[in-house]
């Protein structure tokens, strides 16, 4: 099993082809969701921030992803959202 730190810099190489020292990434937030409509599954998020990586971003998995694209904080949200 991984700590969230591991595991979300796991998920970076997997999804986006980055190496992310632990050094170099900041848990930043975590949130607690239900789910609404049966509550069988309960989910803890957790959001990291770093502004050092080795490996230029690319699409690594585009079968789950149309594409990866850098967007200001601001506008992440809605780019988030399903929009």
């Amino acid at each position: 099993m991984n700590t969230p730190t591991e595991a979300a810099i796991r998920e970076a190489k997997e999804e986006v082809g980055v190496d992310i020292e632990t050094d170099d990434i900041k848990l930043v937030h975590t949130s607690y969701r239900i789910t609404p409509d049966n509550h069988e599954y309960d989910y803890i998020d957790f959001f990291f921030k770093t502004n050092k990586w080795s490996n230029e971003p690319i699409n690594a998995e585009p079968e789950k992803c149309y594409e990866i694209i850098w967007t200001p904080i601001k506008k992440s949200a809605f780019y988030c959202s399903g929009n």
